[in-house]
């Protein structure tokens, strides 16, 4: 596999956000970073053990209608658009009119 001279492996230890984010985790909450560690110990895809491990007790799905409602009101209050029900962090997806 090639891979460009600046993202060699000691460059992406120092500056990429992986270990530069998991560092700052560890000086800044010991006892959440040895409960992450522990909780995925073992696993080898890292992103989808943590979201496997927590998603029961972090992601929250509605499951009337009621909720779901609730959940577009303020999209289409907001920002005028309606039926919107949730969104993704950060995530811009392309929508093609049908």
């Amino acid at each position: 596999m090639f891979v460009r001279q600046w993202l060699s492996e000691q460059r992406r230890g120092k500056y990429g956000h992986y270990s530069t984010l998991l560092e700052e985790l560890r000086t800044e909450d010991d006892a959440l970073y040895d409960e992450l560690m522990q909780r995925i110990e073992g696993r080898k895809d890292t992103c989808d053990a943590i979201k496997a491990e927590f998603a029961a007790e972090v992601i929250q799905c509605p499951t009337s209608t009621e909720e779901w409602s609730s959940n577009a009101e303020p999209f289409e209050k907001k920002w005028q658009f309606p039926h919107c029900c949730d969104a993704l962090d950060g995530k811009h997806v392309a929508v093609a009119c049908p």
